[in-house]
């Protein structure tokens, strides 16, 4: 009797592929998003989930329209999961922190405005300084999950930055609002009256997009697109008017600025990475060399430069 009890206890227990297979699937709520998360296909991940339930004799998930939802007996299962996933993560972190060259790959999000003109010449002087590193670069405006390795270090205009990701502040970065240099010169209370270039609705939460539609420029808005390098380019081509970092556009050769760097536009550079790759010594290595060769264009980042 008792040797029948262990060995159906031996048959119910979960190995960490059944537990990725449950986290997958409870977090994308559909087994084909789960299939390609796990570099599987449908079927298989249909299976194995239904291979699970009968080694448990429960039921794991509840088909909805929305998707596969997590049933009451799946939470326990889902939080221990989510528990050994991120203890697995750190030891793998704690591991390559043991590198004793800085050597690998080293994983960089920014904004496609940055990497527009600034940034590849201070990457290259980076490469330069650590051959042994390779520089993968994604763009983007939306904030990476450093925590989930996603990327290593992330570059970011912005205010306070997230409590828990160690943050080094580089610089200011100011913005102006500027005009095609074939236009007379203008005055502010011309800006009403006159077109604009301007972001599109997905980069609405920026404090310059904000600005101009508490102004009620949103009408005179002849292009808008998601990009601001994009914007920077069709305002130099003379499109129209443009809320712009100053490092955009003092360096188009065919704006102007309207005054002064504006304080509602203020922000900050900062370089973020996750308190888990302190010890990567790779990390820290490119961080030690981007921080100065970021701070070299600080005048052209707050303003203080003549513009093109």
């Amino acid at each position: 009797m008792t040797a029948m009890t262990d060995f159906k206890n031996e048959q119910a227990r979960l190995d960490w592929d059944d537990l990725r297979i449950i986290l997958a699937v409870a977090r994308t709520g559909s087994l084909n998003q789960a299939a390609l998360a796990l570099g599987s296909s449908h079927p298989t991940v249909f299976r194995r989930v239904r291979a699970i339930e009968r080694k448990l004799a429960v039921t794991l998930f509840e088909r909805k329209r929305s998707g596969y939802v997590p049933s009451t007996a799946a939470s326990d299962i889902i939080t221990v999961a989510q528990q050994i996933e991120e203890d697995i993560h750190r030891l793998e972190l704690g591991i390559a922190g043991l590198d004793e060259k800085p050597t690998g790959s080293v994983r960089l999000t920014t904004t496609d405005t940055l990497m527009f003109q600034l940034l590849p010449p201070v990457l290259a002087s980076v490469q330069q300084q650590l051959p042994g590193i390779r520089l993968e670069v994604s763009t983007g405006n939306s904030m990476f999950l450093l925590e989930k390795r996603e990327a290593d270090i992330a570059l970011r205009a912005g205010g306070t930055p997230p409590y828990h990701l160690i943050a080094r502040r580089v610089c200011d970065i100011a913005s102006c609002i500027y005009y095609p240099s074939t236009w007379t010169n203008m005055h502010s209370s011309e800006m009403a009256h006159r077109p604009w270039v301007m972001a599109d609705a997905t980069l609405a939460h920026l404090d310059s997009a904000r600005w101009q539609a508490a102004q009620g420029l949103l009408e005179q808005a002849v292009f808008r697109c998601n990009s601001l390098s994009n914007v920077a380019s069709a305002a130099n081509a003379g499109m129209g008017m443009a809320i712009l970092p100053c490092y955009l556009g003092d360096r188009a050769p065919a704006l102007k600025r309207l005054g002064l760097p504006m304080e509602e536009f203020r922000s900050t550079l900062w370089i973020l990475s996750h308190p888990d790759l302190r010890r990567v010594r790779r990390i820290n290595a490119c961080i030690e060399k981007l921080l100065p060769a970021l701070a070299a264009h600080q005048q052209l980042f707050e303003g203080k430069l003549p513009a093109a």
